[in-house]
């Protein structure tokens, strides 16, 4: 199987689960890098210099979190803290949503739409 092969596939996996036509990684407002093998696709985690799976996270990230500005090891896992980060930014995220619906809520509250 070429390289050709595999893009076309790629692309025919892709439409059929209504992906755009572009080669562009994302749907709906979301950008996650993705790697697509054997009609499996999964979410990929840039930490540290380095890629990996989601899933495969924990495993990889099982060492302590050093700190390059403190120049000394934490008492914490990189998991942990990539972890923290994660579900801030989702909470981050989730708050800003929820402030955009409130506002588009009462802007079509005073034009008269409910």
């Amino acid at each position: 199987m070429g390289r050709e092969d595999i893009v076309r596939r790629t692309r025919i996996f892709l439409k059929a689960f209504g992906w755009p036509n572009d080669d562009k990684p994302y749907k709906g407002g979301w950008l996650v890098p993705l790697e697509l093998h054997n009609g499996n696709v999964n979410a990929l985690v840039f930490w540290k210099g380095r890629l990996m799976k989601i899933k495969n996270a924990p495993k990889v990230l099982n060492k302590k979190y050093y700190d390059t500005r403190r120049g000394k090891k934490l008492n914490e896992y990189e998991w942990t803290i990539l972890k923290r980060h994660l579900l801030a930014e989702i909470e981050y995220l989730d708050k800003e949503f929820k402030k955009a619906q409130r506002k588009s809520k009462v802007k079509g509250a005073l034009m008269g739409h409910e």
